[in-house]
């Protein structure tokens, strides 16, 4: 209901903006009209579209609706800022999975909250329960791992399985082929059943695939859509708008510092690398010593 109402409101600022109809646009597109001054109906669509998987995400990390609802407008608030560095991409969904969880992380109550969870997902580990039984206990340790595996694996494990894509949907936002996707599916299942193996939890594949599904995305109420892009809108980039609480605020900003320190450490190993590349050409070229064929000298003998 509340997508509905958010797909009103985009499809009647697309017709005064004159712009083109939004479901014929890739995320990639609206990233970059976002960036490029068309904000209101460019980041409506984008909440609209993966506002569910997001606030499902939240919902499942932090449990309370409040902390949930914070977590989703830190995460959008973060989607608002990058949109210029994001490029053109047929899904954003995956990043947006990847920063909902890391928010939904830093706040994140007490780490005695996790083991307590984990030591009771524990004690079910040879229950093979319908997944609506087993899902509030499952979720934070099936998110965690999800977050852990590699990309090309988790980005078609969320348009799939969280957002309700179909592979051919899924094959076409990917540029590839649906015998890709179909295959990356299943592997993701493999490497899901062995991760959850060694924490104790036994599911099948087709089991993980099922929770995956189950209450994957959350219904967003109207109010926090509403908020959420009115507030952000309004905050144009800069922090502190009226109408976005400091949590919020000190929550993306977390999450922002994180990823601009990720970069640096990826840059920096990028740039030793080269240089150590550069290093043993240098020593293959001049090495040290005398060369082959060459008579080394004697002291004394001239």
């Amino acid at each position: 209901m509340a997508n509905d109402q958010l797909s009103v409101v985009v499809q009647h600022i697309t017709r005064l903006a004159g712009a083109p109809a939004c479901e014929e646009l890739t995320d990639g597109a609206l990233l970059e009209r976002l960036a490029s001054g068309q904000r209101e109906w460019a980041f409506a669509e984008l909440v609209r579209r993966h506002g569910p998987m997001v606030l499902g995400v939240c919902r499942r990390m932090r449990g309370n609706a409040d902390d949930a609802e914070e977590a989703f407008q830190a995460t959008f608030l973060v989607l608002f800022r990058r949109a210029r560095f994001l490029g053109r991409r047929g899904s954003v969904a995956n990043w947006l999975y990847t920063v909902a969880y890391h928010v939904a992380l830093k706040a994140k109550l007490g780490q005695a909250r996790r083991r307590h969870r984990e030591r009771q997902v524990v004690e079910m580990h040879q229950q093979e329960s319908h997944p609506a039984e087993i899902w509030s206990d499952l979720q934070l340790v099936l998110d965690e791992e999800l977050n852990r595996l590699p990309e090309k694996y988790r980005k078609l494990v969320v348009l799939c399985y969280l957002e309700g894509k179909t592979n051919e949907q899924a094959a076409r936002l990917e540029k590839c082929p649906v015998g890709t996707v179909k295959g990356r599916l299943s592997r993701a299942r493999q490497l899901l059943r062995t991760r959850l193996l060694r924490r104790g939890i036994s599911l099948s594949a087709g089991s993980i695939a099922t929770v995956l599904a189950e209450q994957a995305t959350a219904s967003v109420p109207p109010p926090l859509t509403t908020l959420t892009v009115k507030t952000i809108l309004a905050v144009s980039g800069q922090a502190g708008a009226a109408g976005i609480s400091a949590k919020v605020t000190m929550l993306a900003e977390g999450v922002l510092k994180a990823m601009f320190i990720s970069k640096v450490k990826v840059a920096v190993a990028v740039v030793l690398a080269v240089g150590l590349v550069g290093f043993g050409a240098g020593l293959r070229a001049h090495p040290f010593g005398p060369t082959r064929g060459s008579v080394p000298s004697r002291p004394g003998i001239s």
